[in-house]
């Protein structure tokens, strides 16, 4: 129980919220559109939002959010925020136009973003953000999935007597009782265990036939003795 409740509890711990939102123009407070995202903080994402709108799986935590706008390889526009995410929540961020003087050529946008070249289109790393998350509940499922079995097996399991035969825990346990005592009456015996006569009667006739035990006649009585 207590490797479930770990399990459970570090799965909840790295669980994704959704970050969403629009960015706008700062010049006339229009959407922008085909604008980069790079957050980096508690982890990094990347997105490319064609429409100016956006919505991102993270980790909750501290993140610094770039905004780029480059045409032909010019940076445009930009911005940059800090924020911090606890839950599922709304942001809307601005883009500002690039001082002059200090536009900037890039030759290669996906160098900028640590990306192949091919990836820098209208895609979001969220979608592997989210993989990573499916492939870890799995793994801890399959984990948990183990822990349970091999709990099932060891409650399943035979006890092994001294000679290494087979016995169920009510044969263990009758048995133990009579090496104990070395002889005992089979009505004492039923004194100190919770089984039903009928019961006891089995366990000694098994017991027997796996040359255990042998019962000795003494009048009315039977006795026991473990061989």
């Amino acid at each position: 129980m207590r490797f479930i409740l770990l399990f459970s509890l570090l799965f909840l711990s790295v669980e994704a919220v959704v970050l969403s939102g629009t960015i706008y123009d700062s010049d006339n407070d229009q959407v922008a559109k085909n604008i980069l995202m790079k957050l980096e903080g508690t982890n990094s994402y990347q997105y490319f939002s064609t429409n100016g709108t956006f919505s991102i799986n993270v980790t909750p935590g501290n993140y610094t959010v770039l905004l780029l706008d480059i045409v032909n390889n010019t940076l445009m526009r930009q911005g940059s925020e800090s924020i911090f995410i606890e839950d599922d929540s709304v942001n809307d961020f601005l883009i500002f136009p690039v001082e002059s003087g200090y536009s900037q050529d890039y030759v290669n946008v996906s160098q900028l973003f640590d990306l192949p070249e091919a990836t820098v289109d209208a895609s979001s790393s969220s979608t592997s953000s989210s993989s990573n998350y499916l492939l870890l509940y799995l793994v801890i499922l399959l984990l948990l999935s183990g822990i349970i079995a091999y709990f099932l097996f060891l409650k399943r399991k035979p006890i092994l007597s001294t000679n290494n035969l087979v016995l169920s825990s009510e044969e263990q346990l009758i048995y133990n009782l009579i090496k104990k005592e070395k002889i005992i009456s089979q009505k004492e015996l039923r004194k100190n265990v919770s089984f039903s006569e009928a019961k006891v009667s089995m366990v000694l006739s098994s017991l027997e036939e796996k040359g255990l035990l042998r019962r000795i006649k003494k009048g009315n009585a039977n006795e026991l003795e473990v061989l």
